[in-house]
């Protein structure tokens, strides 16, 4: 076989090569049944059974974020323990546990081919049971917003998994961002289910009370009735349109508590958190509820009473949680 023939016929065999590997990559999924395709997460476990999860981007502990169930809590152990979101969460796992992949390839050699290799630049996700035990650990390579291309670690089988699973688990960037994962929105108590608010500030303490049209009647109620009760406090220089308004905005802000940052706990005395200056305490049927306020500089920030955490808030936030008489109007 003269020169010529042997470099076309490696010619001809490399282009074939490399043809079928981007037709293995870019193929569209075979019409298969259900049953023939792959599946990730243990038959018979539910949402229940997860107790932790560990998103990954490359190999050091920099490059991870936990979701860690507590109790009836998701948190975020590397940013204080800062709430997650419950919502996202609950989808992550309902992904994960509807997750089918339909087979590609099983060849050590074409992993790179699918962005599936080991190292500083690999992406994927775990999670763990109850009990301790891995219910579902799979790498991810490359994708985009309606498939991307999975393997177990360890392995050389490769498949192809419908949805956007990048963007679900945040892993469509080189790092990780904790913070899309946290609860950024609280619920620290349903809306109006106050019945009492002590309100502390600068000016001194009042005391907010609650009373019904029942209650009412024989006083002088200068302000309509609004959701079956009206506020009244108990300082003279309050009048009856502030309590009402004071106490309409610090109900609404704890019902929906808009947090930009979750800072350390430890910096509580530095924050001025440890005597705060601003306190509200908050009564209902069943419980009650106290939050403590701190300005510092041109931050704002807030720790709820009994909890581990401390949180940043915006001026507008904290204004009404821990409103004036002044700006409650006169």
């Amino acid at each position: 076989m003269n020169r010529k023939l042997v470099i076309l016929v490696f010619v001809f065999v490399a282009v074939a090569a490399a043809l079928l590997i981007r037709k293995t990559i870019s193929k569209t999924p075979d019409l298969t049944t259900y049953e023939d395709l792959a599946v990730f997460f243990p038959a018979g476990s539910s949402e229940a059974d997860v107790r932790e999860i560990v998103l990954r981007v490359g190999d050091n502990a920099n490059a991870t974020a936990r979701i860690v169930r507590q109790g009836e809590e998701w948190i975020l152990p590397e940013m204080y323990d800062a709430l997650a979101d419950e919502h996202q969460v609950r989808e992550l796992i309902r992904m994960a546990r509807e997750l089918r992949g339909e087979f590609r390839a099983e060849d050590k050699a074409l992993l790179a081919d699918f962005g599936l290799v080991e190292g500083p630049e690999s992406k994927g996700f775990r999670m763990i049971g109850t009990s301790g035990q891995t219910l579902l650990d799979i790498q991810v390579g490359k994708g985009d917003g309606r498939s991307a291309f999975v393997r177990r670690p360890g392995e050389d089988r490769v498949y192809v998994v419908q949805g956007n699973i990048l963007f679900q688990t945040g892993l469509n960037r080189d790092s990780l961002d904790r913070s899309r994962w946290m609860n950024r929105n609280l619920t620290v108590l349903p809306q109006d289910s106050a019945q009492e608010i002590i309100l502390v500030g600068p000016d001194g303490t009042v005391t907010l009370t609650a009373f019904t049209p029942e209650q009412a009647e024989g006083a002088n109620a200068t302000v309509p009735m609004l959701d079956g009760k009206n506020w009244r406090a108990d300082l003279d220089t309050w009048t009856e349109e502030q309590s009402m308004t004071a106490a309409k905005f610090i109900e609404s802000a704890l019902a929906l508590m808009h947090v930009d940052e979750a800072v350390d706990p430890a910096r509580k005395a530095e924050l001025g958190l440890e005597e705060p200056e601003y306190l509200v305490r908050v009564r209902t049927w069943d419980r009650t509820v106290e939050i403590a306020g701190t300005k510092s500089g041109e931050e704002f920030f807030v720790e709820i009473l009994g909890k581990p955490r401390v949180y940043r808030v915006s001026g507008s936030v904290f204004g009404r949680v821990f409103p004036d008489k002044d700006s409650c109007g006169h």
